[in-house]
């Protein structure tokens, strides 16, 4: 019994190992971003699925944030006020859905709907698997969900130059402008260059 545990669990590191890293940073009301989502995104993940790619979803962009003396927040987003709140229900939508491929399916689905800051509560119950919106819907309302988004901004920050377009895709944590390119009209084919061999039958 202790062998084949053993087993399984190599299997399972090995799987995690191949996945390819894809970090998206984007925000919630760029044509490019609503773009990448609905044409590229998902149709690779349905097809290569979580064993190939572990998406990590950063709903920020070209924003900023600012702390005045009573610790409180405010952002500027680079389409306005609504982006910035669009912005902030994908971070606490991400927050408490935690399942990669219904990660996937709820930033989908708030992404290719025609006004995404309004779509994450039915993306939520319909596709992300949450019975309850009270905790989502509170982090948004609260200090909870200013900081969840901070946390994004500062690593979207740390980017610094790299971050000139949004979405701004990168591989395994390491920019490379002929990636991003090509990343915006044929996504799967830059993460199945990036997979080790043997790719899965999707790749082919």
């Amino acid at each position: 019994m202790e062998i084949k545990v053993i087993a399984v669990l190599c299997l399972a590191f090995l799987s995690a190992a191949q996945a390819v890293k894809v970090s998206v940073y984007y925000e919630s009301l760029c044509p490019d971003s609503m773009r990448f989502f609905s044409n590229q995104l998902h149709a690779t993940y349905q097809l290569l699925g979580s064993d190939a790619i572990t998406v990590d979803f950063l709903p920020y962009g070209k924003a900023t944030h600012t702390q005045d003396a009573n610790g409180q927040w405010s952002f500027q987003c680079q389409h306005g006020a609504e982006e910035c709140r669009g912005n902030k229900v994908q971070a606490c939508g991400l927050k408490y859905i935690t399942e990669p491929d219904l990660q996937e399916a709820y930033a989908h689905c708030v992404m290719s709907n025609s006004y995404p800051p309004d779509a994450g509560q039915a993306c939520a119950t319909s596709v992300g698997g949450v019975t309850d919106y009270s905790a989502i819907s509170s982090c948004i309302a609260s200090a909870e969900g200013d900081e969840a988004l901070v946390a994004y901004g500062d690593r979207t920050h740390a980017l610094g130059s790299i971050l000139s377009f949004v979405p701004t895709i990168i591989y395994d944590d390491v920019f490379d402008q002929d990636d991003q390119n090509e990343s915006l009209y044929n996504f799967r084919g830059v993460v199945c260059r990036h997979l080790p061999d043997p790719k899965p039958s999707g790749c082919a």
